[in-house]
C-alpha cells in the first residue's frame, strides 16, 4: 500500500477544484497548509485536514470548516464547492446519498457558524452597551 503524501497528492485534485466557485483561494490555502502544516497561523492544521479530506475523499470536514469560519475571513463557497467536488470525485457506488450527506454537513457548518456569529454579535453589543457610561437624564 502506498504511503500517503498530501503535498504530492494534491496537484491532480487542485487541477479539478480550481475551476469551482472560490476554488482558487481554497486551493491556495490548502496548498500552503500541506507544505507547512505548522507555522504562525494557528488555523493551518485545520486547512491541512481539509486538504487531506479533499485529497483522500475522507468525508466532509465539518468541524475544520467551522473553526475557520469563525476564526478568519471565510468564503461561504468553500464548503459548498468542497461538497460538489466530493460528490463528483468520491467514486462511491451511491454518489447521490453521499452527496446528500456531504451537502447537509456543509449546510450545517454554515448555519451553525451564522448562529455563533449572531450570538457573538449580540454579546458584543450587550457588553458594549453595559460598559459605556450612562448618559445624564
Amino acid at each position: 500500500m502506498p504511503i500517503a503524501d498530501p503535498p504530492n497528492d494534491f496537484p491532480p485534485v487542485e487541477a479539478s477544484v480550481r475551476h469551482l466557485p472560490g476554488g482558487e483561494e481554497l486551493c491556495v490555502r490548502i496548498r500552503a497548509a500541506l507544505q507547512s502544516p505548522i507555522n504562525n497561523e494557528w488555523t493551518q492544521p485545520y486547512w491541512y485536514q481539509i486538504g487531506c479530506a479533499l485529497i483522500y475523499c475522507m468525508g466532509f470536514p465539518e468541524e475544520e470548516f467551522h473553526v475557520i469560519r469563525v476564526s478568519e475571513p471565510f468564503d461561504v463557497r468553500w464548503p459548498l464547492s468542497f461538497a460538489c467536488w466530493y460528490w463528483t470525485s468520491s467514486g462511491f457506488p451511491a454518489p447521490q446519498e453521499i452527496f446528500s450527506c456531504v451537502l447537509k454537513a456543509a449546510a450545517r457548518c454554515l448555519l451553525r457558524s451564522e448562529q455563533i456569529s449572531a450570538h457573538t454579535r449580540f454579546h458584543l453589543i450587550t457588553t458594549r452597551s453595559t460598559n459605556q457610561p450612562r448618559a445624564a437624564a
